[in-house]
């Protein structure tokens, strides 16, 4: 088949980094789970599962749920630090603290109570809980009033300087917090425009709280990074240390969100791809906002299924800061798909993945196939280590191996051209996603069998079987052979896998023409006989009826 320049164009312009596939953990939670709530400075995801009453927290290094928490009310509101879980149930304003994590042998914690319980006093809103996912302390409770804990003994702080997280049942806040938890942030919800504010915890019970810009956006949790020195809201936006905004017309369209490490942050978008939506992730520093490195992919993050919007994904995504998860020091990046049930975790390690090439397929795929043929292809691909392939987008029936063979049985029907999407990811983390399209090529007429006939009908053993036809073609194609094919009889008819090819004659022109084809039948027995005839457009004619002899 032809080769086309416009093809390599193609082919070179969708080439693009997607984050690797290969080694890709999945965890399927039992049913579908709140966003999670981050712990153990950004091993774990706690993820809470209202119809089974409980709270799974999955370590994302060993990629496995390492812990269970039991008989939660539906409202359980809940929060981690560096090893320990703090959850309140509202009915009965008690405040407990679990062990976070996994013991020395590796198992799963099994908490059969929580370490401490206090009551929460009064009968004020208790909107939330607050802790740095890195830290030990203090827990900010948002509601009204607002209160700072004490986490070893839970027992509230009398805090010199403003609280944040200002709450009510109409008006709730959306806080976010450093994970060393010593940074705070919040606005409140469902009123507009409102401010952001800052609070800083210092020494001896004090905390700093400073006003800065302000927002009338439906979702607004802003997210300090790590250590506090910046602050990332929808927009985006961002904020320095010093509160003055940071101008980056190139992150317009990305949602910002923090990771494990202070030097770095994530920027994450969807966008089209060739016809379908992929999801982007940019790692960035910190320091100056420049890209590190980048990927496009990620087929569970796409918004598909319960959304087709690009930027209702970003607003689903705006809502919940965990969607993507970046635990730096266990070099893993997790996230969490639309369904609100399956966790795909990836290892990926920055440094490696920015010093390693990216692979590169020097194939050159055909422009088209046609109606009926069974297309298959092995990649060439070219990478420094090992690669796995997965098919992203393509057509029903096609399949590609870990290796690259791709295969498809095109339809005989088959009319739209296909797009193709399959992502190439080595060992280290770098893959590509290369997109092609196969047109579909018109097979043409199928050349005319109008007579067929077989004689004598019964005949001795070792005599003479003719076959006579008539065949013709039409179009721009030729008649090529015609092939006289033979079975034996199995309770009446052809026997299907006793099919074999006895004999054939080379034809050429387009007119009409009359031939025939003969055959010695080996053995007593009923045989039965079919013809074939190709032309040169790869199309085939059959016979009008199959016919049969007797051999004796």
């Amino acid at each position: 088949m032809q080769h086309i320049s416009s093809l390599t164009l193609l082919l070179a312009a969708c080439a693009l980094p997607t984050f690797a596939q290969a080694d890709a953990r999945v965890v399927t939670l039992d049913e579908p789970a709140s966003l999670p709530v981050v712990g153990g400075a950004g091993r774990y995801l706690i993820f809470h599962l209202p119809h089974a009453r409980r709270l799974d927290v999955v370590d994302v290094v060993k990629g496995a749920v390492v812990q269970q928490i039991p008989r939660v009310p539906s409202d359980v509101l809940f929060a981690a630090g560096v090893d320990q879980l703090v959850l309140f149930r509202p009915n009965s304003r008690v405040l407990e603290r679990w062990p976070l994590g996994v013991d020395s042998e590796g198992a799963g914690t099994v908490a059969r109570s929580a370490q401490r319980t206090v009551v929460v006093p009064g009968t004020g809103l208790v909107a939330g809980l607050h802790l740095g996912s890195g830290g030990s302390g203090p827990l900010l409770i948002s509601g009204k009033p607002p209160a700072l804990y004490e986490l070893e003994t839970l027992a509230p702080i009398a805090v010199e300087g403003e609280l944040i997280g200002h709450a009510s049942k109409d008006h709730p806040a959306a806080v976010g917090v450093s994970a060393d938890g010593q940074s705070f942030v919040a606005i409140r919800k469902g009123l507009g425009p409102v401010h952001w504010k800052r609070m800083r915890v210092l020494e001896a019970a004090t905390v700093h709280t400073e006003q800065f810009s302000s927002t009338s956006q439906n979702y607004r949790l802003a997210r300090p990074t790590a250590d506090g020195s910046m602050i990332l809201a929808p927009g985006p936006r961002l904020w320095g240390d010093d509160l003055e905004e940071l101008s980056r017309s190139d992150l317009r369209g990305q949602l910002c969100l923090p990771s494990s490490d202070p030097r770095y942050f994530l920027a994450v978008r969807f966008c089209e791809l060739s016809g379908w939506d992929v999801a982007g992730i940019e790692f960035r520093s910190t320091s100056d906002a420049r890209i590190l490195h980048q990927y496009f992919g990620m087929s569970e993050m796409a918004p598909s299924g319960n959304t087709r919007s690009r930027s209702r994904a970003n607003s689903i995504l705006g809502r919940g800061a965990y969607r993507f998860h970046w635990f730096v020091a266990g070099n893993v990046l997790a996230t969490f798909g639309h369904d609100d049930r399956t966790l795909v975790i990836r290892a990926f390690d920055l440094e490696t993945a920015m010093v390693t090439p990216f692979p590169e397929v020097a194939s050159v795929l055909p422009e088209s196939v046609s109606p009926g043929e069974v297309f298959s292809h092995q990649l060439e691909i070219v990478a420094a280590e090992s690669v796995h392939c997965v098919l992203l987008n393509g057509p029903q029936g096609m399949t590609v191996s870990p290796a690259g063979l791709v295969r498809w049985p095109v339809a005989d029907d088959r009319e739209e051209a296909a797009r193709v999407a399959i992502e190439i990811s080595a060992r280290c983390g770098n893959a590509l996603l290369f997109s092609f399209e196969l047109g579909i090529t018109p097979r043409g007429a199928d050349p005319v069998i109008s007579a067929f006939s077989v004689s004598p009908a019964s005949l001795p053993t070792g005599q003479t079987v003719t076959a006579s036809y008539t065949i013709a073609n039409s179009g721009d194609s030729e008649l090529v052979r015609a092939e006289l094919w033979r079975s034996t009889d199995l309770h009446g008819a052809p026997n299907a896998d006793a099919w074999q090819l006895v004999g054939q004659r080379s034809h050429s022109g387009n007119g009409r023409t009359t031939s025939s084809l003969s055959d010695i039948p080996a053995s007593t027995g009923i045989y039965w006989y079919g013809l074939h005839v190709a032309n040169s457009g790869g199309n085939w004619g059959k016979e009008p009826a199959i016919k049969s002899v007797r051999v004796d």
